[in-house]
């Protein structure tokens, strides 16, 4: 009796560890088509070189960034504001393009920690900042992706609003407890190509980082500072 409970309990236990790596498959299948077939074709394609896959990059914000207030600039479809939104307490998005805006405050009209702001990131960073209250900035996140990149994308006075943006957080950076900077596609920091001109380099992405004490990385082509 007991040598067949034994074996009824193997062969269980045997069928469960076979149906959980099944539904980790399907799972992984999922992600794979669901978050762009083409994207991870070309990714590998370039030997996984940058940009990396969107949804790499949002498991990486998830991984490093905080679970408290989010602000994105630069807001496009909304795919990762969203994201960001199922695990922290509050984004808030800046979209400049009206367009833009119009569909993401439709996408998000049900949403109760998410607020799409309509302007520039250099206009409307500092009165997002100013309305945290002390109890948010324990915790405050940035993802700073609101250049021009072509196609429906906002074109404002320059391609990158960065500069702006890192001294706007500067005169604010005092105030959080804990704080992580992200910067979208690095890759494009390089002024010395022409298509690149009008942004600024690395050094001062790192620079802005050490003024400051922060750790700073560079993982699937987004810079990060954080004081953690």
């Amino acid at each position: 009796m007991q040598k067949a409970c034994r074996w009824i309990s193997t062969r269980l236990k045997s069928i469960f560890l076979r149906a959980r790596s099944l539904c980790f498959l399907i799972h992984s299948l999922f992600i794979f088509i669901g978050f762009g077939f083409y994207e991870w074709v070309w990714w590998i394609k370039r030997d996984f070189g940058d940009p990396s896959p969107a949804i790499i990059k949002r498991l990486l914000l998830r991984r490093i960034g905080g679970r408290g207030i989010w602000i994105e600039s630069g807001t496009f479809k909304g795919e990762t504001t969203e994201f960001l939104s199922s695990f922290s307490k509050m984004v808030y998005s800046i979209e400049p393009s009206s367009e833009l805006f119009a569909r993401a405050v439709n996408k998000f009209s049900k949403f109760t920690n998410v607020e799409i702001i309509h302007g520039l990131s250099e206009d409307c960073l500092s009165g997002v900042l100013n309305k945290l209250t002390s109890e948010q900035v324990k915790d405050v996140s940035f993802w700073l992706d609101g250049h021009y990149s072509e196609g429906i994308t906002f074109r404002g006075p320059s391609d990158t609003p960065i500069l702006a943006e890192l001294e706007i957080i500067s005169s604010n950076i005092r105030r959080f407890t804990q704080v992580s900077v992200f910067v979208d596609d690095v890759r494009c920091f390089d002024p010395s190509q022409r298509i690149y001109a009008s942004y600024p380099s690395k050094d001062e992405l790192v620079y802005w980082a050490n003024r400051h004490n922060l750790n700073w990385m560079i993982e699937h082509d987004i810079f990060i500072a954080k004081n953690y």
